[in-house]
């Protein structure tokens, strides 16, 4: 038998008896293939060594002459033996290893020269290594395959015990071959499978009559415990009927009839209970309408008495509210002539701010006057010098500094105007709560607030004369300023004529001198101009003891300066006169 046929038989086996036919399957296909590829694997190994046969030297012919032609007996030497045993099909059941092996070279070198045996190892390098690979690849292959071997001697055993358990089970007239075997592994699989279907049956039922006896309550869970513990109370309920109805019951106490007798016991029960409930529940509406009834009396009692209480309680109240309004009142009078006094005080205090205010006015009305009056004049004198608008600009600033004081009174009468608007606020508060209680002192109210009014008005009338003020000061600051803008323009005018008239005095001189025609004459002209400084230098021209000098001299602070001569052209009189101006002024 081979090999393929023992594996067919095993997977036949282990499929009649129940083992998974997908993994006998598997089994055998890779035994298969590994069989295949053992084949193959032999069949290259084969042709690599008649290959290298034939590149390589005769080993058993290295040791005698190359042109010796003696025939050796040597040469029918077998040294492949896996040719050999190529075709040997029959194989052990158990093989523990590997019985042939592979064909080695002899022991001793072949005396060839050493050229020679360096070139055949450049040849059969590479087929010495592809022998290896095959060699370790046929050595992994055998042993999966005495792995196998073994796993099947494994299953045959198996199937020797298999068969030995199905004897009792075939007929001693038939034959022990695989029909029978399969027919007896057929009854004995139908027997069990039958009584498998009956166990689960009973074990079904079994399950079910234990959970019935479960969900009857008890807390017990054994069944059997559950069973006794009934038997126990069905005796102990016939114990009990037949001492509570000794000789009346005629049906017996049976078991079966322990349960109808119990049950149209508790029926007649029943019924009785509910007629005892039903007057139960009459005597207890009737219980509670007599409550009802009590608890109305005693409510109307409670209610009374709280009138009672409440009458009392409001009757002290009104007792202690009188006290109170009495005191109040008295209060109210002393509060009342307090506030006569205060508002004759802010009437005065109101006098005096609007006498205040009118002399604020009529201060600032003057002062008004007198500016204009002084732009006139500025106006008339636009020749002035820069001392004239150093007093403008002075005269300007007191209006400021004026103004401001002006209007810091202004805001200071504001701020007391608003301390007396919130004082009125209060004190018409007062008023009202006072008008609330007594009504007499409508009228004066009525009276100090339209005075109140009034001095608002006038107050008002002030602020606005004060803003018309303040707009005219700065509508006269804005004339000032062209003022002082064209002042600028003349003096720079009366600069540029004093410089032409300072170079014509130089040209004069210098003709006269050379008309002269001697002497030392010394010519400077230095002259400096800034905005209001004016001419601080002018020419000085000398020839022996005659000395002209020209210019005009600043004024500071209003001091006189010392003499100086004249030059014959007027300049000199020009600033005395300025000087006088400024004086004056």
């Amino acid at each position: 038998m081979s090999m393929q046929d023992e594996l067919d038989i095993t997977s036949q086996l282990e499929g009649e008896s129940g083992m998974s036919l997908g993994a006998t399957s598997t089994s055998n296909s890779k035994i298969y293939e590994l069989e295949q590829e053992v084949q193959r694997l032999k069949a290259e190994l084969e042709q690599k060594e008649d290959d290298a046969t034939i590149t390589d030297p005769n080993w058993t012919m290295a040791a005698h002459d190359p042109f010796d032609d003696f025939n050796d007996d040597d040469d029918n030497m077998i040294t492949n033996y896996d040719m050999e045993f190529a075709h040997d099909t029959e194989m052990d059941t158990t093989p523990t290893r590997l019985n042939t092996s592979f064909p080695s070279p002899p022991s001793t070198l072949p005396n060839t020269p050493t050229a020679f045996a360096i070139a055949r190892d450049q040849t059969s390098s590479p087929v010495d290594t592809e022998k290896a690979a095959l060699k370790q690849r046929l050595e992994s292959l055998q042993s999966h395959v005495a792995t196998l071997t073994s796993t099947i001697a494994f299953k045959e055993d198996n199937h020797a015990r298999l068969e030995e358990k199905l004897q009792g089970f075939v007929p001693l007239d038939e034959s022990h071959d695989q029909n029978s075997l399969d027919a007896a592994l057929d009854t004995v699989l139908t027997r069990l499978a039958l009584a498998q279907s009956e166990a689960r049956d009973h074990q079904n039922a079994f399950t079910a009559l234990t959970g019935d006896i479960k969900n009857l309550g008890f807390p017990i869970s054994e069944p059997d415990k559950v069973l006794e513990t009934i038997a126990q109370q069905f005796r102990q309920a016939r114990l009990e009927i037949e001492y509570l109805t000794p000789g009346e019951v005629v049906e017996g106490f049976e078991n079966d009839k322990v349960l109808e007798m119990l049950v149209s016991r508790i029926k007649v029960l029943f019924e009785k209970v509910k007629r005892s409930d039903e007057s139960i529940d009459q005597y207890h509406d009737q219980e509670l309408l007599l409550r009802q009834q009590i608890n109305t009396h005693v409510s109307i009692n409670q209610d009374l008495t709280t009138k009672l209480s409440d009458s009392n309680h409001a009757i002290t109240e009104l007792q202690e509210e009188m006290q109170d309004k009495e005191t109040t009142n008295q209060r109210l009078k002393s509060a009342l002539e307090s506030y006569r006094k205060e508002v004759a005080d802010l009437t005065q205090l109101i006098e005096q701010v609007e006498r205040d205010g009118q002399d604020q006015n009529s201060r600032l009305q003057s002062e008004i006057d007198e500016v204009n009056d002084r732009l006139q004049d500025e106006m008339l004198k636009h020749d002035s010098t820069r001392t004239m608008d150093e007093g403008k600009d002075l005269i300007i600033m007191e209006l400021e500094r004026r103004l401001a004081a002006a209007l810091e009174a202004a805001a200071e009468v504001q701020e007391q105007l608003a301390s007396m608007t919130a004082a009125n606020v209060e004190k018409d508060v007062r008023i009202e709560e006072a008008q609330a209680e007594a009504r007499e002192s409508e009228k004066q109210v009525a009276a100090r607030n339209a005075r109140i009014l009034d001095l608002q008005q006038e107050v008002e009338a002030i602020n606005n004369s004060l803003q018309a003020a303040h707009a005219t000061i700065l509508s006269l600051t804005t004339e000032n300023q062209q003022l002082t803008s064209k002042l600028d323009a003349e003096k720079a005018r009366g600069v540029g004529f004093a410089k032409m008239m300072n170079e014509q005095l130089v040209r004069s001189l210098e003709m006269s001198s050379a008309f002269l025609g001697g002497g030392e004459v010394a010519v400077g002209t230095d002259v400096e101009v800034s905005g209001n400084a004016g001419i601080k230098e002018g020419a000085v021209v000398r020839k022996g003891n005659f000395e002209v000098n020209t210019g005009t001299a600043g004024v500071v602070g209003g001091k006189k300066k010392r003499r100086r001569y004249d030059s014959g052209l007027g300049f000199l009189d020009e600033g005395d006169e300025e000087g006088d101006m400024v004086d004056d002024y």
